[in-house]
C-alpha cells in the first residue's frame, strides 16, 4: 500500500527519515535538532555501508557524508512539476556550500537527499536520472573556465569548494515508501501510517485479560453480542409508538433463489454481491445463469417506513424478478 508522506508536514517528515536512516545505517547517524543546521539535518562522519539493490550496487562510503531532507506539502498532478520544485532546492544547496562566504564549513564528501517527492524512473529523462545529470552539471559547469571574466577568481573559488562533493544519492517518495514496508518497526512508530492488519496483530497486547490464542473467539463473540443488541429497527416516524422496534432481520429478508441451470439454492444477498464482484472484474465468473434484482416490496398500509435509528437496513422485503 502506499503512504500518506505528505500529511507528516516538514517536523514529521524529518522524524520520519531520521528514524529511516538510523534503522538503514545504524546510530553512527546523527540527528540534529529544530534550529540554524548548517544544512545538516542528519549527518554521518564514518563509514556509511550501502546495500546492493536492483537499481544500484554495493558501497561503502568513507568520510563525511551530509542528509538533507526536503519536504514538498502538496505533489502536483505533474511528476516534472515536482522534480523541478525539488532540483530548485538542491541547488540552492549546492550553491550555498559553493560559496566560501557561507560559513558552511566543511563541505561533505557525500550527501543523501531524502525527499517525499516521487521521481519517476524512465531512463535519461525521467526525474531520477534528469536530477543527477543536474547535480553532476553544476560541478561540471563551475570547472568551465571558458566563460570567466578576468582571473574567474570566484569560480575557481566555488569550484574548489564543491569538487569536495565525491558522490550523492536520492531517497525519493518511492525509496521512502519501500524502507517504510522493509522496516515495519518505524513505520508503525507514527500513528498516520498504522493498518487495520497492525491494530489487529498488535491488539492482545492492549489487554491482558485476554490470551492472543483466545483473540479471534474474542472478537466473534463480541461482533455476535454487538449485532444481536443493536440490531433492532424503531419505526416511530411511520407511527408506531410503541417504542419495542422490530429485529432487523424481519425487515431485512435474504431469500432463496435457484438459478437457471443450477441445482444448488443460493440467496439473494449472495447473489448480488457475486454480481457485484463480476460487475468489478468482468474477467471473474462466479457462476453461469440469469441475473436477477430486487425490488422494495411495497407497504401494506400507510407511508412507507423510515427507520430512526443508526442501524438502517440495506434493503425492504424484496421480491424477485428474474431477467430474460
Amino acid at each position: 500500500m502506499a503512504y500518506n508522506l505528505e500529511q507528516l508536514g516538514t517536523i514529521g517528515f524529518q522524524d520520519l527519515a531520521a528514524a529511516l536512516a538510523v534503522q538503514t545505517f545504524g546510530s553512527g547517524v546523527q540527528v540534529m535538532g529544530a534550529g540554524r543546521d548548517g544544512g545538516r539535518d542528519l549527518y554521518c562522519k564514518g563509514s556509511l555501508v550501502w546495500q546492493r539493490t536492483d537499481e544500484q550496487d554495493g558501497e561503502v562510503w568513507d568520510g563525511y557524508t551530509v542528509f538533507q531532507v526536503k519536504h514538498k506539502k502538496q505533489l502536483t498532478a505533474r511528476p516534472a512539476d515536482d522534480a523541478a520544485w525539488l532540483w530548485g532546492h538542491i541547488r540552492d544547496e549546492l550553491e550555498t556550500w559553493a560559496d566560501p562566504s557561507s560559513g558552511r564549513n566543511p563541505v561533505p564528501d557525500h550527501l543523501v537527499i531524502i525527499t517525499n517527492v516521487p521521481l519517476t524512473p524512465v531512463p535519461n529523462s525521467g526525474g531520477h536520472d534528469w536530477l543527477n545529470q543536474n547535480i553532476q552539471r553544476y560541478v561540471n559547469d563551475l570547472a568551465d573556465g571558458s566563460r570567466d571574466v578576468g582571473t574567474g577568481a570566484e569560480r575557481k573559488a566555488k569550484h574548489a569548494r564543491i569538487s569536495r562533493l565525491r558522490k550523492w544519492r536520492l531517497w525519493d517518495g518511492n525509496q521512502i515508501q519501500a524502507l517504510l514496508t522493509m522496516y515495519p518497526g518505524v513505520r508503525q512508530a507514527f500513528p498516520g501510517f498504522l493498518t487495520a492488519a497492525d491494530v489487529f496483530a498488535n491488539l492482545a497486547e492492549f489487554t491482558g485479560s485476554l490470551p492472543i490464542e483466545r483473540l479471534e473467539p474474542g472478537l466473534r463473540a463480541h461482533a455476535r453480542t454487538t449485532l444481536i443488541g443493536e440490531g433492532t429497527i424503531y419505526f416511530d416516524e411511520a407511527g408506531s409508538g410503541d417504542g419495542n422496534g422490530l429485529p432487523v432481520h424481519q425487515v431485512a429478508i435474504d431469500l432463496p433463489v435457484t438459478l437457471r441451470n443450477e441445482t444448488e439454492r443460493g440467496s439473494v444477498i449472495q447473489h448480488v454481491l457475486d454480481r457485484g464482484e463480476h460487475m468489478l472484474r468482468p474477467k471473474l465468473t462466479m457462476h453461469s445463469g440469469h441475473a436477477i434484482s430486487s425490488s422494495p416490496a411495497p407497504p401494506a398500509t400507510g407511508r412507507p417506513p423510515s427507520p430512526s435509528s443508526s442501524s438502517r437496513p440495506t434493503g425492504l422485503p424484496c421480491s424477485l424478478a428474474r431477467v430474460t
